[in-house]
């Protein structure tokens, strides 16, 4: 426990809302006072040491949207969602709900723009709140590093859930290279109904998006109109599902064409890909996909359109089964210090990563 009422948890922020430099501040945790006279977690709530931070795109887009009401609500704008650490207290409401105790190493994630950040040393998941945050033992094949998977992972669980698939379903998988694309195509090559799985992605990542499961590829670097690379792909049979991880206006002007009448598409980011350097969380809002939306609830459109939001306990009650079981795996692109967090926040914004880019905050 802690002798003092109030903890310090060195945190990262942006140094202000138009900046993209981050700077490290103090930030206050209020604890509880216990019976001993020591000072920890309430009877609901769960202090964690944090071991590991990611980042995600999220972070950047959610920062990009500079309006003075955010300015109100997040004065101290933090990053990241994913986190993995050790629980250094716990209170006895809290273990008999949720049944951690003291020295569980944990993983899991904040909701993305609300309640805290993780890129901190310490984060007070608050038991009121269950809806803001999840939380799992970390899988025992995994380090700490690559235990903060959590967001990718909840993002394409949630794309997965949903579409209904068809028996012998045909998938095609748009941004299949991508962290949750991964994701997502090791998620359908479980999934028994599934019987081929077509991914767009480059030639240099086929061998691995090939060894999760995708059948064949488009490539797009190669490819001189997509539009007619997927409807080559479907001229034989169309495909069923059609599930976008990073933004297509071509295709998404063109759903009819290569998804059979009644099949799904779901989508990510609208119909555009997100320039991380001056794109907006509401640049994942487009006019394309906010008209098939309603074209497809009218019954205009016969393919039925469902733009994805994400929450953090999404496919958490499978992932220590499927991590432990080797359905899935995590890809993490590099490592950085705590004191090396802007040079991995500018290595996200550049866009030239293959995997989660990882902050250790603590050793443990």
């Amino acid at each position: 426990m802690f002798s003092s009422p109030e903890l310090i948890s060195k945190t990262v922020i942006y140094r202000n809302k138009k900046s993209t430099q981050l700077e490290l501040v103090d930030k206050t945790i209020h604890l509880s006072r216990k019976t001993d006279g020591s000072y920890g977690a309430s009877d609901e709530d769960i202090l964690v040491k944090i071991s590991h931070a990611a980042f995600n795109p999220i972070d950047i887009e959610l920062k990009n949207l500079v309006l003075p009401i955010f300015n109100y609500w997040w004065p101290n704008f933090g990053l990241c969602n994913d986190y993995s650490g050790v629980i250094v207290d716990i209170g006895p409401k809290a273990s008999q709900k949720y049944g951690f105790k003291i020295g569980d190493f944990v993983c899991g994630q904040t909701r993305s723009g609300e309640y805290t950040k993780t890129l901190t040393e310490y984060v007070n998941f608050e038991g009121k709140l269950p809806g803001q945050w999840s939380m799992v033992k970390i899988p025992s094949n995994l380090s700490l590093a690559e235990a903060t998977f959590a967001l990718v992972y909840s993002t394409a669980c949630g794309m997965k859930n949903a579409v209904k698939f068809p028996q012998n379903a045909k998938v095609l998988v748009n941004g299949a290279s991508t962290s949750v694309g991964k994701y997502l195509v090791s998620l359908l090559k479980d999934d028994p109904k599934i019987k081929e799985i077509v991914g767009i992605c480059s030639s240099k990542s086929e061998p691995v998006v090939k060894s999760l499961g995708v059948d064949r590829i488009i490539d797009y670097k190669t490819t001189n109109n997509i539009v007619n690379s997927v409807l080559e792909e479907s001229r034989d049979r169309k495909f069923d599902v059609f599930l976008d991880c990073t933004g297509s206006d071509l295709l998404l002007a063109n759903l009819s064409s290569f998804i059979v009448k009644g099949g799904y598409s779901a989508h990510i980011s609208g119909g555009k890909k997100v320039d991380l350097k001056t794109d907006s969380v509401l640049s994942l809002v487009t006019f394309g996909i906010i008209k098939n939306v309603i074209l497809s609830k009218l019954g205009l459109l016969p393919v039925r359109v469902t733009p994805v939001l994400v929450e953090p306990r999404d496919g958490f009650e499978d992932v220590t089964r499927l991590f432990e079981e080797g359905k899935i795996k995590t890809f993490v692109d590099s490592v950085f210090s705590f004191e090396q967090y802007q040079e991995a926040y500018d290595l996200v914004v550049s866009g030239n990563t293959n995997g989660k880019v990882v902050v250790k905050v603590n050793d443990i």
